[in-house]
């Protein structure tokens, strides 16, 4: 009868091991889904994929500000020009470059 006993002990206390093993491989796998989501979800919120119509308004000053179209990519001849001497610059001069060690 003691034997019985024990042994029953023993495997309810198998059976809360494993069930708090999975909850807790459950609960991994949904963070981690989350982590996935999030990352992906503000890539996107960035930069807009279409053309926005920005409206006419009146500044503080109580001038007239023309509407214009904003485009994702910038329209400019000379865009990937400028992009890579602002690259160089602050790779070699910059304020923020890195630091050899």
């Amino acid at each position: 009868m003691k034997r019985n006993l024990s042994l029953k002990l023993v495997y309810r206390k198998m059976v809360s091991n494993i069930s708090a093993v999975l909850t807790n491989i459950i609960f991994i796998i949904t963070l981690t889904l989350i982590g996935c989501e999030s990352s992906s979800s503000n890539d996107t919120s960035h930069r807009p994929k279409e053309v926005v119509y920005v409206n006419s308004s009146i500044d503080y000053k109580g001038k007239f500000r023309k509407g214009y179209v904003k485009y994702p990519v910038s329209s400019s001849k000379n865009t990937i020009v400028k992009n890579s001497k602002s690259k160089y610059y602050y790779e070699t001069k910059g304020k923020y470059k890195k630091s050899k060690k």
